[in-house]
């Protein structure tokens, strides 16, 4: 059924969540929340389409703003349970998990201004392991990556620009990413 499209679908979420400013310049949000729609993947024919309810539990969290005059800083998380439900589930045909959906996402970025003009960063992102198809019968491994990067700000003709410099995935991890739809990706090598 490749190229067909699919139906539109409903999706039912609810979520209580509190911001609070911890200084002047540092902000905390947290939130729990569940989202309930249906999902999709490959059925008993091989055919693409809905498969049952998926129910996405989870909470997050951020932290972002100044440390300090010249340190910006912002960290993130989110944790989520799913779960699929629905009689391709109950039948063995799909598992009860979605594929490509990590337990833990994180992601924390740190940038230092050292002149008035150059600032230093870095970065690490975690993405945990997580289903790689629709049947749960093997995990792409959990991946952290890191980065580090300069910036320099200037005035190109009283308009402001900037210059980026970046190295991502500086320790060369080496794997795979599962996508919500049966894929698998590879982690992008070192990249300048």
């Amino acid at each position: 059924n490749r190229n067909e499209v699919l139906p539109p679908v409903k999706a039912k979420q609810s979520e209580i969540g509190v911001r609070h400013a911890l200084t002047d310049n540092l902000t905390l949000l947290a939130a729990a929340f569940e989202v309930s729609k249906p999902t999709t993947g490959f059925r008993a024919d091989g055919s693409y389409g809905l498969v049952g309810e998926v129910s996405h539990r989870g909470f997050e969290a951020s932290l972002s703003g100044q440390l300090g005059e010249k340190t910006s800083i912002v960290l993130g998380a989110v944790s989520y349970e799913a779960e699929i439900t629905g009689p391709l589930v109950t039948s063995g045909i799909v598992g009860a998990s979605p594929a490509g959906i990590s337990e833990l996402i994180a992601n924390a970025s740190v940038e230092r201004q050292i002149s008035p003009v150059w600032s230093l960063d870095a970065q690490v992102n975690y993405l945990g392991e997580a289903f790689a198809d629709s049947r749960n019968t093997f995990k792409a491994p959990a991946v952290t990556t890191f980065g580090l990067g300069a910036r320099a700000r200037f005035n190109v003709a009283d308009r402001p620009a900037q210059l980026r410099l970046l190295v991502s995935n500086l320790t060369n991890e080496r794997g795979w990413y599962a996508s919500t739809s049966d894929l698998l990706w590879p982690v992008t090598p070192r990249t300048a």
